[in-house]
């Protein structure tokens, strides 16, 4: 990173930040456009609870 007078940053050195997390950010969503989900496997649902305890609750002390 280069600095210019007053000590900033450069301007060419903002230009490389925002370019590197440009092609960050395309490497992601290529990576995740590489493993799409097939349409016969839903996911896995949480059983549904009552909300019922159904044994009591023991201290353990």
């Amino acid at each position: 990173m280069t600095t210019s007078t007053g000590g900033y940053p450069a301007v060419s050195s903002y230009t490389a930040v925002f370019v590197g997390a440009t092609v960050l950010a395309a490497a992601g969503v290529a990576a995740a456009l590489a493993f799409p989900r097939t349409a016969g496997q839903p996911e896995a649902e949480a059983p549904i609870s009552s909300g019922r305890v159904t044994r009591p609750i023991r201290p353990t002390t």
